[in-house]
């Protein structure tokens, strides 16, 4: 799992089985941090939700609590989806092994 982000890590794969076996030879150490992240999404925004759920109301289109950018162009708000899809990716990806 020390190759998260590699571009040799299956979890970059399009092959299903490929991703699986990935997350299947992390530790829970390593899948822990997903865990803590959504805690520490938590204690930014007050809210008490988890998962999907958390997610979609940090990153309401029209009313988001967690801003990064300065939101001003269609660039910022590019980035701002793309954030939000990363997370539900993170969230959907470890929900089964964590």
């Amino acid at each position: 799992c020390s190759n998260f982000f590699s571009s040799n890590s299956g979890i970059l794969s399009l092959n299903l089985s490929d991703t699986i076996d990935f997350l299947n030879n992390c530790t829970s150490e390593e899948l822990y941090w997903v865990s803590e992240l959504f805690e520490r999404l938590r204690d930014i925004s007050g809210l008490t939700c988890d998962g999907e759920a958390l997610i979609n109301k940090m990153f309401k289109k029209d009313e988001p609590i967690l801003l990064f950018n300065d939101w001003k162009n269609e660039s910022d708000k590019n980035e701002f989806d793309g954030i939000k899809y990363l997370f539900l990716t993170l969230h959907k990806m470890i929900r089964k092994y964590y």
